[in-house]
């Protein structure tokens, strides 16, 4: 079997010695792909050489998913006023693709919609990334930020992820770093007055 394939198909006849309570058993392979999907099934129908015997009955085979597959989401650091480039990658293959949705959320850092305005320091809003499902695959989406006029410390916020497949891990978390590019200078002026 190679994928797309699920299952041999090709069963030997069963020979009957024609006892009451007899069985006959068979064995129909599966292959272990490396591919996220859903349950599977295939019927089961017979039909007996001899056109006395009823042979209507029918069955269902079953085949459970044994893979799994993780999403996750790097850290990312940048001077405020650029942007931050975040990469999501997909570890394992998923039949069908699904999409992802990327929620910003703030620590230090305040996040605000387009165009942005002081206090806040960078876009929340992200689109849906969309996955073909292929092994290795990534998307990225860079998140805006605002270049302040003020003196601060580095600001920070967290990224999550949502997958519409629910059996695709996505509890890995992300953060952003804004570093500022701002300075400031106190300075005092010499004076002179008579004792």
């Amino acid at each position: 079997l190679v994928t797309p394939e699920d299952f041999d198909n090709v069963v030997a006849a069963l020979n009957f010695a024609g006892t009451a309570g007899e069985t006959q058993q068979f064995t129909a392979a599966t292959l272990d792909d490396a591919l996220l999907e859903a349950t599977e099934t295939f019927g089961v129908s017979l039909v007996a050489s001899n056109p006395l015997v009823t042979d209507s009955d029918t069955a269902t085979g079953t085949l459970t998913d044994n893979d799994a597959a993780t999403i996750t989401v790097d850290s990312v650091s940048a001077a405020e006023g650029g942007g931050l480039l975040f990469t999501v990658t997909l570890d394992s293959a998923v039949q069908g693709g699904f999409s992802v949705s990327v929620t910003l959320t703030d620590v230090s850092a305040t996040g605000g919609a387009a165009p942005l305005a002081t206090p806040e320091d960078y876009d929340n809003v992200v689109a849906n990334l969309n996955f073909a499902g292929t092994a290795g695959e990534f998307q990225q989406f860079t998140v805006a930020t605002l270049d302040d006029a003020v003196l601060e410390g580095p600001e920070t916020f967290g990224v999550s992820l949502s997958a519409s497949n629910p059996a695709v891990v996505d509890s890995d978390p992300g953060t952003g770093t804004l570093t500022n590019n701002d300075t400031a200078t106190v300075s005092v002026d010499s004076v002179g007055a008579a004792e």
